[in-house]
């Protein structure tokens, strides 16, 4: 049985994004297989957000609570490889895009996106200082370096010559909910895209589309408020769309079903993603998909969505329209097709065949 220590010192959850749901997801297929044996390295609030996953592996926790920066960091940096050292890990797996200077045997790393490389402004100067030096380092010394996409892989062996012998694509695993929820009673076509107001969300390019469709279709935003929510807004009240754009904001996992059961469409106008995990979200539940021709997402959605250049306004009304006006139920149809290459089921061999080959390097 092969011993992994999956290093998630890094993730205090509702801080750390999309990646947190990504790790839990990717945990929750490895609770039935039996060819690894993980040992989960934590922060005390993982377990208290995630007692089913904290209970069904081994769980050690770390002697910080996270909430100071400056002593999480350092105790990944010393006390990690040490206890790894000593519960006899053959495998460290660091599963939050950097590793620790002292890595531990046999060193694996996943790498969520490569965003910094293409929009360098959307970062800090801090945050992008700190990603120049560690994302290239941790490259160099895995034995096993891991993305959600090809794409991914390959701006990685492009900016840092990183071999394809030591890269693995592990998708986001999403699978179809039990049940579909009760749509909301509306009146008009429904477009959602749920998503954090980020800039390279590209929010604007929607609310500018929506104002020059054919049909009269109500926006529905849902996602926590980032730099650009001013400039939605304004882009919302330049266009009087006051009562057609929804902006939800977080919402509780029940009335985001019920949002999916209602839309039309879902549109995602990003200009970069590593993956897109509403992509699959929406194709699984047979959402017909929309989306930008950009990074990671012409991969991830194949022929299962309309592909749209991200900043051309005209473009997207017409591809909304045409999908709203009956195009929808063929895309439904592929999306369903397509969101099998990322089931759990699909997704938990290629995690267990990397970090397999992560030791035999």
């Amino acid at each position: 049985m092969l011993k992994v220590g999956i290093n998630l010192t890094w993730l205090r959850p509702g801080e750390v994004g999309g990646s947190e749901e990504y790790l839990t997801r990717l945990l929750a297929g490895l609770v039935n297989q039996n060819s690894i044996e993980p040992t989960l390295y934590v922060l005390e609030p993982f377990v208290l957000a995630y007692p089913q996953l904290a209970t069904a592996f081994r769980t050690v926790e770390a002697p910080v609570s996270g909430a100071n920066r400056f002593r999480r960091v350092a105790s990944e940096q010393s006390w990690l490889a040490t206890r790894m050292a000593r519960d006899g890990v053959d495998v460290a797996f660091h599963a939050g895009g950097t590793m620790p200077v002292r890595p531990g045997f046999n060193p694996a790393l996943l790498v969520h996106d490569v965003q910094y490389l293409t929009y360098p402004r959307n970062f800090s100067r801090v945050k992008l200082a700190y990603l120049k030096a560690q994302i290239p380092r941790g490259v160099s010394q895995a034995n096993m370096v891991m993305a959600p996409t090809r794409y991914v892989i390959d701006r990685l062996s492009g900016a840092f010559g990183l071999d394809p012998n030591r890269a693995a694509v592990v998708p986001h695993p999403i699978d179809a909910p039990p049940t579909q929820a009760v749509p909301f009673d509306v009146d008009r076509p429904v477009i959602l895209y749920p998503a954090i107001t980020y800039p390279h969300k590209n929010h604007v390019t929607l609310v500018r589309a929506l104002a020059v469709m054919r049909n009269e279709a109500t926006l529905v935003l849902t996602g926590g408020s980032a730099s650009s929510e001013n400039a939605i807004r304004a882009e919302v009240e330049r266009f009087g769309l006051g009562d057609r754009v929804k902006r939800l904001g977080r919402v509780p996992v029940a009335e985001l079903e019920r949002w999916w059961a209602t839309a039309s469409v879902m549109a995602c106008p990003s200009l970069y993603e590593g993956f897109g995990a509403p992509l699959v979200e929406a194709m699984v539940r047979k959402v017909p998909v929309a989306a930008s021709r950009a990074a990671a997402i012409p991969e991830v959605v194949g022929d299962a969505a309309v592909l749209v250049d991200p900043l051309d306004v005209g473009a997207w009304a017409a591809a909304l329209d045409r999908i709203i006006d009956g195009q929808g139920a063929e895309l439904a149809e592929r999306g369903q097709v397509r969101a099998k290459a990322f089931t759990t089921e699909a997704v938990t061999p290629q995690l267990v065949q990397a970090l397999v080959a992560c030791r035999n390097r």
